[in-house]
């Protein structure tokens, strides 16, 4: 689990320096919108792709050589360590409770507000009228206007115009979406600063919509003029809550041409690498028959160092397969670091039984780390002699791969 976390935040990461870098400078605001909108759900998306790389056919190295079944490992963890996956876990969903209480406290003031206030419906929206100095805010359908508010009737249209542009363009439902995010993920920052990003393209969009009908010139005079009227309500869109400079200065941007739109093919070749980074899992593995026997493609390699295909006999543990699973099992010990970090996955282990038995050679090809790797060697390099494969009655060597599965408890 942790290792899959830290997957996600990585992915975060990479879509983040994406946005920062390429994308939000641009005048393309519903694109970067969707965009900040998609990141968080591919990064908990990617890590859980696997590659399945049969298409390249039998000349990869691996695919050619005899694969065994895996063997799965249990880490037979302790009562503490159970005790203190429970405790992370208990701490994350009372901090998630905590964050959904501070946020229900915003739909409650927002509640209270609606209540006997003179309300007046449009096509759009629901005009709410309240008897104080608000300033104009937007939550879902509903427009919250002060009765007292200092604003002359010309900037009050103004900014009537601006969180109109928020309702309309359903702005709300992404802030929602966000403190979902940031509730249930509070222990990961990066997706706080996602919902930052995202309320900032909201009022780029409201400021692009508003101005086009006031004038350039006279929404930028009001928004500098305008000082920040603070209602604690986070779940709403308030005309000053977004950085003045920032906004000044994408509205008197010159349109982003559309070529840069290209820039968009970036993406694929870093989803890419990030499923192949973090996802990759290898090759399906091939199972045992009945009988212990292994179907598979396998390599031999005679004394002379010639390679042939296909073996008459591949080579197999002198005590049998399921005694040789077993006892592999039995004296594995899942490495306490790995324990510690939560890291599980598969490791395959390379090794050639020589033609007099023996195991030589033996390597982690592909491991994940925190010692289970060297634990994988270990084990096979103890694991005692093998029947050597036979190739036209005569003895051969042969290239073997094991995957060995750690899996917490």
């Amino acid at each position: 689990m942790i290792l899959y976390l830290i997957e996600v935040i990585s992915c975060s990461i990479v879509f983040l320096l994406i946005y920062q870098f390429a994308f939000r400078n641009d005048t393309f605001f519903l694109r970067n919108r969707i965009y900040l909108l998609l990141a968080p759900i591919l990064s908990f998306l990617l890590p859980l792709y696997q590659w399945d790389f049969s298409f390249l056919g039998t000349s990869n190295e691996f695919a050619e050589t005899l694969t065994l079944t895996q063997v799965q490992i249990y880490s037979g963890e302790t009562d503490s360590t159970q005790n203190t996956i429970w405790f992370l876990i208990g701490t994350a969903a009372l901090g998630s409770l905590a964050y959904f209480i501070y946020t229900s406290i915003s739909i409650l003031k927002i509640r209270n507000l609606l209540k006997g206030a003179t309300k007046e419906q449009f096509k759009d929206y629901t005009l709410v009228e309240l008897n104080n100095a608000y300033e104009p805010f937007s939550f879902l359908r509903y427009l919250f206007i002060g009765k007292n508010s200092k604003l002359t009737k010309d900037e009050k249209q103004i900014i009537i115009k601006h969180e109109v542009a928020h309702i309309k363009g359903k702005h709300s439902y992404d802030i929602i979406y966000m403190e979902l995010l940031c509730g249930l993920c509070w222990f990961i920052p990066l997706f706080f600063i996602y919902k930052k990003l995202i309320k900032e393209v909201h009022e780029f969009i409201a400021d692009n919509e508003a101005s086009q009908t006031s004038g350039t010139k006279s929404y930028a005079k009001l928004m500098a003029q305008s000082t920040l009227n603070s209602l604690s309500l986070n779940l709403s869109h308030n005309f000053y809550q977004s950085p003045v400079i920032k906004r000044l200065e994408m509205i008197h941007k010159k349109r982003t041409p559309w070529v840069k739109q290209t820039k968009l093919l970036m993406l694929a070749p870093t989803i890419l690498l990030l499923t192949l980074a973090f996802s990759c899992d290898g090759d399906e593995d091939l199972q045992l028959t009945a009988n212990g026997k292994v179907e598979s493609k396998s390599i031999e390699i005679d004394e002379s160092g010639e390679i042939y295909e296909m073996l008459k006999e591949s080579a197999m543990p002198q005590e049998g397969y399921r005694k040789f699973y077993k006892r592999i099992q039995e004296n594995l010990q899942y490495p306490e670091q790995a324990k510690r970090m939560g890291v599980e996955g598969k490791v395959y282990v390379l090794f050639i039984v020589d033609t007099d038995g023996s195991i030589s050679e033996v390597k982690a090809i592909r491991g994940i780390g925190a010692g289970c790797d060297k634990e994988a060697v270990r084990l096979i390099e103890e694991a005692g002699d093998w029947t050597p494969a036979i190739r036209k009655g005569k003895i051969v060597k042969q290239r073997i791969v094991l995957p060995i599965n750690f899996k917490l408890n």
